[in-house]
């Protein structure tokens, strides 16, 4: 039996950084990989990055438009809410083996909190990293500590997650994706 891994995408920059890691798992024979393309990917404002990702002949299993209201302050946390609502379904059908948690917005507080809610390993990529002025940064501590796997890009990162008081064997220093 495969091992089913999945991950989600939401904007071109968190995309490009899991690209190779997302085709090392599905061109591995023992592992079957599911992407859930949402947000900025769909959408013309953002120049609907959806192409892209066909383009690397990257198979999506299903598509999240979340983004249907881009206007107000509250924009952000009603698209985590209609990604978390579609995301569950999804999960909820595929049942992941592991869940892959990617960097610091609304996908990986969604997928983290899923995992935790319904006992599937959530895999933290990006984990420590510092984002000085909004939001992001306090999502991304917030997924280290619902994740089970925590991977880390630098040893100052690394080091950031031990500060959270995190259990040293789910802690990884990896180095970036990105290189």
């Amino acid at each position: 039996m495969k091992r089913k891994i999945l991950f989600i995408t939401g904007i071109r920059s968190d995309f490009y950084i899991q690209r190779r890691l997302i085709k090392a798992v599905d061109k591995h024979p023992k592992l079957k990989m599911y992407l859930v393309v949402s947000g900025a990917h769909l959408k013309k404002d953002f120049g609907t990055t959806l192409n892209e990702i066909k383009k690397e002949k990257i198979k999506i299993y299903k598509k999240i438009d979340n983004l249907k209201v881009l206007k107000g302050k509250d924009t952000r946390i009603k698209a985590l809410s209609i990604q978390l609502s579609e995301l569950i379904k999804i999960v909820l059908k595929i049942k992941p083996h592991i869940i892959v948690s990617p960097f610091d917005r609304e996908e990986s507080l969604t997928t983290a909190i899923i995992g935790q809610y319904l006992n599937i390993p959530v895999a933290h990529l990006g984990a420590g990293d510092f984002t000085k002025y909004n939001t992001d940064g306090v999502v991304r501590h917030a997924v280290t500590k619902l994740s089970h796997l925590i991977f880390c890009s630098t040893k100052k990162s690394y080091q950031n997650v031990i500060k959270l008081r995190e259990q040293k064997f789910r802690i990884y220093n990896v180095g970036s994706l990105s290189i």
